[in-house]
């Protein structure tokens, strides 16, 4: 389920007040540097990650009916994105 901007920054915030109490950082820190130093990517990277995996284990599994997997759509009927339109930028590079 494709979550809204509102609540894909209130889960964002979350982990940045764990992450700060984690590292014992002040509010001076910026978080970029504590997430860097303690080598964790955001949720939204996360999500991204997890999901690029999935469809490639799913493309590359034995089983056909999941090989390239697709709505039975052309286009999603609220006008979102399909899934692998979401991952179409390239990864993050580490």
């Amino acid at each position: 389920m494709v979550r809204s901007a509102s609540q894909r920054k209130r889960i964002q915030a979350q982990q940045n007040i764990a992450l700060r109490m984690i590292a014992g950082a002040g509010r001076y820190v910026l978080i970029d540097v504590i997430a860097r130093d303690l080598c964790i990517e955001t949720v939204e990277e996360f999500i991204q990650r997890i999901a690029r995996r999935m469809f490639d284990i799913a493309d590359q599994g034995p089983y056909e009916f999941l090989q390239n997997i697709t709505p039975m759509q052309e286009r999603s009927p609220s006008g979102r994105p399909l899934p692998r339109e979401l991952l179409r930028t390239p990864p993050p590079k580490n």
